[in-house]
């Protein structure tokens, strides 16, 4: 169930994040990199299955899951919010 959850829950932060894009054109999908922490043994693996089966259900927006060791998700977050030059969606609970 939880997983369930997350899926669902990382596919309307993939949806919620396409508001600011503008048009996406069907030729080019729209990039977005998700930062994470999670061990990629782990919670990782199912992120990236996750991440995997949005990508093939559609082929307007692509994801690429960028695993970051905690403390430098959390470096590379401040460092991209003072640059304003984020990852679209980041997990840093």
């Amino acid at each position: 169930m939880k997983k369930r959850i997350a899926v669902v829950a990382i596919a309307a932060l993939m949806a919620g994040s396409l508001t600011n894009v503008g048009a996406v054109s069907a030729a080019e999908p729209t990039e977005i990199t998700f930062w994470h922490y999670m061990s990629e043994d782990k919670e990782g693996k199912f992120v990236n299955e996750a991440i995997e089966e949005f990508n093939n259900s559609q082929d307007e927006v692509h994801v690429t899951a960028q695993y970051l060791p905690r403390e430098e998700l959390m470096k590379q977050y401040t460092i991209g919010v003072v640059s304003g030059e984020t990852s679209r969606l980041w997990n840093g609970r």
